[in-house]
């Protein structure tokens, strides 16, 4: 006779309903023992972590370096594949914990960075060369998942994720997508990038955050703000020829925009290799006259390799003309009387034209 005539079916289905809640709060339940501490140099990590984990919340650790930081790493082996696959081991990355990772890599990179200060300079270049090495040969993988999201959902995960965060690698360090483009007419390092032939692949995830073909003006002038608040606050350690050449060359670029040069703010190099904004430096038009000229020492002189036509596109002031104000102002003919220097209020034209019947008399 068949069994299965006088099988319980309501039992059957209980039981399968409480062996589901026993498996749910096996995974759900923290017991799975995990690292507290990175197991490798240079790893994403939480400021806490707790001993035990549940299993749905760990990654084993062939996976640590696409999502140490969300995850949780299992402090030991697991061979069972069917462990593995209850788990959910086996399962692709979602692009929101491998997002998260990229973000925090970038953050780990400059606390790594700015710690090796202090460091002897051998001692530094070592340790930089390593990391550089091993975020060389992780971010890569990181990439070919992201650049494989097809729906928007995920492709909104990704870029509200690392919106704001410099995540692209550059081979020595992490720029954000407005600070790259596909070409550029300037060589603006390390302030602007142009996307390396090993991103150039990833297409797909580039276009996410609308990576601009080339750069603008805009972009130019920001470059020379940032250098004069670098300046300022002190942050550039090897400010020298090779920075103000590079000043000289974005304001050269510049003042080719001519249509945009009045909604432009704009900072140039000085004589001194400082950065200050264009309305207060002058350009030395008239050397042979500039010695003489009162209050010289008051003055802050653009840089000699700014010629004076892209001074003058750019609003920096002519000593010439300044030379000229002053004098002007300087003339005197008396207490008293009035008078316009270095001009006149009448046509001259007007002036000649006199009657005929005048000059006869």
């Amino acid at each position: 006779m068949n069994a299965a005539l006088f099988e319980d079916t309501e039992k059957k289905s209980l039981e399968k309903e409480l062996h589901a809640k026993r498996v749910q709060d096996l995974l759900s339940i923290k017991w799975m023992p995990v690292h507290m501490k990175p197991p490798q140099q240079f790893l994403p990590w939480p400021e806490h972590c707790d001993s035990v984990a549940s299993p749905v919340d760990t990654v084993p650790s062939d996976k640590m370096w696409l999502a140490s930081y969300s995850k949780r790493l299992v402090d030991g082996d697991v061979h069972s594949h069917h462990l593995k696959q209850l788990f959910g081991w086996l399962d692709t990355m979602s692009v929101n914990d491998v997002s998260l990772q990229l973000r925090m890599m970038s953050k780990t990179f400059q606390l790594v960075k700015g710690g090796l200060a202090d460091d002897d300079e051998n001692l530094k270049q070592d340790v930089f060369v390593s990391l550089c090495q091993k975020y060389s040969s992780e971010v890569g993988r990181m990439y070919h998942i992201l650049n494989k999201v097809e729906s928007d959902y995920d492709m909104n995960v990704i870029s509200s994720c690392l919106h704001g965060s410099s995540w692209l690698w550059m081979g020595d360090g992490f720029v954000s997508s407005d600070h790259i483009a596909y070409t550029s007419s300037i060589n603006a390092q390390p302030y602007l990038f142009t996307v390396p032939p090993d991103l150039a692949c990833f297409r797909n995830l580039l276009s996410a955050f609308n990576i601009r073909t080339t750069f603008g003006s805009s972009d130019y002038c920001m470059v020379l703000i940032r250098m004069a608040k670098d300046i300022k606050d002190n942050r550039v350690y090897d400010w020298g020829p090779k920075q103000v050449e590079l000043a000289v060359n974005l304001v050269q670029k510049i003042s080719d925009d001519v249509l945009r040069l009045n909604d432009l703010e704009i900072y140039a190099p000085t004589q001194n290799g400082d950065m200050e904004p264009v309305g207060n430096l002058v350009y030395d038009d008239a050397p042979w006259l500039s010695k003489d000229l009162p209050g010289k020492k008051g003055l802050v002189y653009a840089h000699p390799k700014l010629s004076a036509s892209v001074c003058d596109k750019i609003g920096i002031k002519s000593v010439r003309k300044l030379l000229l104000q002053n004098n002007a102002d300087m003339i005197s003919f008396g207490d008293g009387v009035v008078h316009e220097a270095f001009g006149q209020s009448e046509s001259l034209t007007r002036r000649l034209k006199v009657s005929p019947r005048r000059i006869c008399s």
